[in-house]
């Protein structure tokens, strides 16, 4: 079977955001840094722009702007499709997969069938350029219908792989460790509250240095939930290479991203320098086969660097901002002021596909930005000081492509009357982050056009904007 080669009209792409070649794409997987590269594995249909035939696509880059497209990477089978999972780099070959001068890259991976779900494995010895299916798959089954999306790391205190991997509808995640990534023991389960009404999917658990704490470490286990529409929380606590124990009640629901397009996120592996670099598919469940464009379906999120940081009550708060090698492909900086008491006049924005807004507000009861796209398609950022709020409102009827599309999603921001964002806008979605990386908000939109205007409403506010227009190919 061949990727369809039929006549496809070429909708316009997003500037600086991943899509597949043609056709459909949803989790990304596999994520890993590998040789100065960052290799991005994915969900993918080739043969279509609906969800289906899920095979693994291949792409990597060495700044996590530009990619390079490279062969499907494992594509689906006549008995089971490729369902989500990662990769790892088995560098002393506990596998046996590769050899002891060149340990492989080793893919963990969901194969599903109607009825069933084992995790299986596969194994490239170049690079990742191809891959072998290991002939005793599965390598963890437990003959369930549900139990998917395998995530795992090298634990260096117990000198073991630990897997991360939920059944979903039991809303749980179990750990198991190996040795050699082929035979996994039950170490211990997770979750299972009676709150819990959405299925858990996409685990994963690290741990991140907390923020003006010498030495202090904290880990973090992120977790996919879909029911009325996509969602991803995080628990905080402790993993001592068995069990995790939350240092918060189970029902406290943390989520990382408060926008509706957010889901299935999972830092890159090995990542340089030991940062948590987090990518995730830019949609929503409830209207991901209905987006609007032709050639391609779906994207990934910019890619976010995470921290911890402690906050006054003892609690711990997840920290993320867009990575800097997105400054690399900044153009055009022009910046507007507002002084005490006034009111921004209409800015006319010169047509750009894709922009960085960072405004600096000041104001007691808070402020209204309004991003116009013509024809009466607008997002609204809304900021109420008073409630410590920030929504973004998505409810235009212009931008409704679906019943379940219209909405306004709100985060809580710490107290006080400043408050700085930095706002990505490029073709088809909006990523908001505020409160010094405290809060995320991430939308979709499908507008007849680039930004035309932009206005700021509110009483006694003071404001500073810095625009950029984002362009990699660019000089």
């Amino acid at each position: 079977m061949s990727a369809f080669q039929g006549s496809v009209p070429e909708s316009p792409r997003p500037v600086f955001h991943f899509t597949a070649p043609q056709f459909w794409i949803n989790d990304p997987n596999g994520l890993i840094y590998y040789k100065g590269e960052y290799h991005l594995f994915y969900q993918h249909n080739p043969f279509g722009n609906e969800w289906g035939h899920m095979t693994w696509g291949h792409a990597k880059s060495k700044d996590l702007v530009q990619w390079t497209h490279l062969p499907v990477a494992i594509p689906e089978q006549k008995d089971h499709m490729i369902f989500s999972g990662c990769v790892v780099h088995d560098q002393k070959n506990s596998s046996s997969l590769g050899s002891a001068s060149r340990g492989p890259l080793v893919a963990l991976y969901t194969a599903h069938r109607e009825g069933h779900q084992a995790q299986h494995i596969a194994y490239s010895t170049d690079d990742g350029l191809h891959w072998n299916l290991f002939k005793n798959n599965p390598v963890l089954d437990l003959k369930k219908q549900d139990f998917r999306d395998p995530n795992v790391f090298w634990h260096e205190p117990t000198a073991r792989w630990i897997m991360a991997v939920v059944l979903p509808k039991e809303f749980k995640v179990q750990f198991y460790a190996s040795k050699n990534l082929i035979k996994w023991d039950l170490l211990s389960d997770f979750g299972g509250h009676p709150s819990f009404k959405e299925i858990w999917e996409c685990p994963a658990l690290f741990s991140l240095p907390v923020k003006n704490q010498k030495d202090k470490t904290k880990w973090v286990l992120l977790i996919s939930t879909n029911r009325e529409f996509s969602s991803m929380r995080y628990f905080t606590g402790d993993f001592d290479g068995t069990s995790f124990r939350c240092d918060h009640a189970l029902d406290q629901v943390n989520r990382v991203d408060a926008g509706k397009d957010f889901y299935a996120a999972i830092p890159f592996y090995q990542s340089p320098d030991q940062k948590k670099i987090l990518l995730g598919w830019m949609n929503n469940w409830a209207y991901a086969n209905q987006n609007p464009t032709e050639s391609w379906k779906g994207m990934m999120t910019t890619a976010r660097e995470l921290g911890i940081q402690r906050e006054s009550d003892g609690s711990y708060r997840l920290l993320q901002a867009p990575v800097e090698s997105l400054q690399a492909i900044r153009k055009k900086e022009r910046e507007y002021h507002a002084d005490q008491g006034t009111k921004f006049d209409t800015w006319e924005i010169q047509t750009s596909p894709a922009m960085e807004w960072q405004i600096s507000l000041d104001s007691h009861k808070g402020v209204v930005l309004d991003f116009d796209f013509g024809k009466k398609a607008k997002l609204l950022v809304t900021w109420d000081a008073t409630r410590r709020q920030l929504c973004l409102d998505r409810t235009s009827k212009s931008l409704a492509f679906h019943q379940a599309y219209p909405s306004i999603e709100c985060t809580g921001v710490s107290p006080g009357h400043n408050l700085t964002l930095q706002i990505l806008i490029d073709r088809y979605s909006l990523e908001i982050f505020a409160d010094q990386g405290k809060a995320a908000l991430t939308s979709v939109f499908f507008a007849p056009g680039a930004l035309q205007k932009f206005r700021i409403n509110g009483k006694q506010f003071q404001a500073k904007a810095t625009l950029w227009d984002l362009d990699p190919l660019a000089p």
